[in-house]
């Protein structure tokens, strides 16, 4: 049994069983990123319900923000450069040094960069990096302000030490919720609205009859929602029932849409075989349970919700990864050529039909040989003029 009492313990022995701790603790760290590398790489945390390897690491391992975003950083990183492990388990670097030096990292400096920064605390690798990777300094006013252009800000956020931003941002660029609770019920919203947000805010206040910001915004999400809805799957109090029947047979009639929304609550559906379900609400999307590739039809019972991730993982599992990896392959391609299309003033609509048929009739061929093949799809057919007859001349 571990015991945390030490007080027997002599002075030599706490001091050696510390230094055996930490050398240990050095080890298993090293371990600890490469074992996070490997199920990043792998995507593992899919099939565990999480939509994000920082969601795995927080919900899952039971890490801190702070810990998780550390790690994976750092086991992104070592993963591309395996001496990284190497430094960490012999104590040459550490995860602060490893963030610190990962912008400037290549194939052809991480050699000579891991020696001259092993062992340097934080301050002195600090001095190094700005010898060796010197950043442009802000303009200065008369009155000492620091003036930051577009250009010059562009600068110093890209100079920023990624230890200096503690944030899931990081690892996984989706927006934060900004709401910082109070007290039961009750939240502090913080945010920044142009000066036409603030004047329709002051005009939408006059029109309910409020001074009261919290009151309007409120207000206005009562007002949004149901519109928003509407848009998005045709909500409406009394829906009525359409039969638009199109050739597209991933269409998903408004109906099916909405009864999947309402019956998901707005949420992911994907659940890991342990029971966890995935925690991403709102930014999802309608996905065939049975694909349409293989017959499936939109109905309720076959339509559900699936983040991007998941719904990605689920094909993947499902059609295989080399058959969606050719699909992605021919979207990409489609919206090069419809893209090309777009720049010769071809109408968005024309131009997706052209890159289709560019696609079907040549699916082999060239970027350059698809836009040409569009292109001659595109061309009107117009019929020759007729050259008028000559006119009779009496005799």
């Amino acid at each position: 049994m571990i015991t945390h009492e030490l007080t027997h313990l002599a002075d030599d022995r706490l001091v050696h069983e510390t230094k055996m701790l930490v050398a240990r603790d050095r080890a298993t760290t090293a371990q600890l990123i490469a074992h996070l590398a490997e199920i990043d790489r792998r995507k593992l945390y899919l099939p565990a319900g999480f939509p994000s390897m920082f969601e795995y690491c927080v919900g899952e391992l039971g890490m801190s923000e702070d810990q998780a975003c550390n790690r994976i950083e750092v086991a992104r990183k070592a993963r591309e450069f395996p001496v990284l492990f190497e430094a960490i388990e012999d104590g040459r670097l550490t995860q602060t040094s490893i963030r610190l030096l990962a912008p400037h990292l290549k194939l052809e400096n991480v050699v000579g960069l891991v020696a001259e920064a092993s062992h340097l605390r934080k301050g002195a690798l600090q001095i190094l990096i700005a010898h060796r990777f010197p950043q442009p300094e802000a303009l200065r006013l008369d009155d000492g302000v620091i003036a930051l252009g577009r250009a010059s800000t562009a600068v110093s956020m890209a100079s920023i030490a990624a230890t200096d931003l503690s944030v899931p941002e990081r690892i996984t660029p989706l927006p934060q919720n900004t709401a910082k609770p109070l007290s039961p019920n009750r939240f502090a919203l913080n945010f920044v609205i142009s000066e036409k947000g603030h004047d329709r805010m002051r005009y939408f206040q006059s029109l309910i009859g409020s001074r009261d910001i919290a009151t309007a915004f409120e207000r206005l999400l009562e007002i949004g929602i149901p519109r928003v809805e509407k848009q998005k799957f045709g909500a409406a109090t009394r829906p009525r029932k359409r039969d638009k029947r199109t050739p597209n047979p991933r269409y998903i009639p408004m109906e099916v849409r909405r009864a999947a929304w309402m019956r998901d609550e707005g949420r992911c559906t994907f659940t890991s075989p342990n029971g966890h379900r995935c925690t991403v609400t709102g930014n999802v999307e309608f996905d065939h349970r049975d694909p349409v590739a293989r017959g499936g039809m939109p109905t309720v019972e076959n339509v559900r919700l699936l983040c991007r991730a998941h719904n990605q993982y689920e094909a993947e599992r499902i059609l295989g990864a080399d058959f969606m990896e050719r699909k992605r392959e021919r979207r990409e391609r489609f919206e090069d050529v419809a893209a090309a299309l777009r720049t010769l003033r071809a109408r968005p609509a024309e131009a997706r039909l052209a890159a289709e048929h560019a696609l079907q009739t040549a699916p082999d061929d060239t970027l350059e040989g698809q836009i040409k093949a569009a292109l001659r799809w595109l061309r009107p057919r117009t019929t020759p003029k007729r050259e008028p007859e000559p006119e009779l001349v009496a005799r």
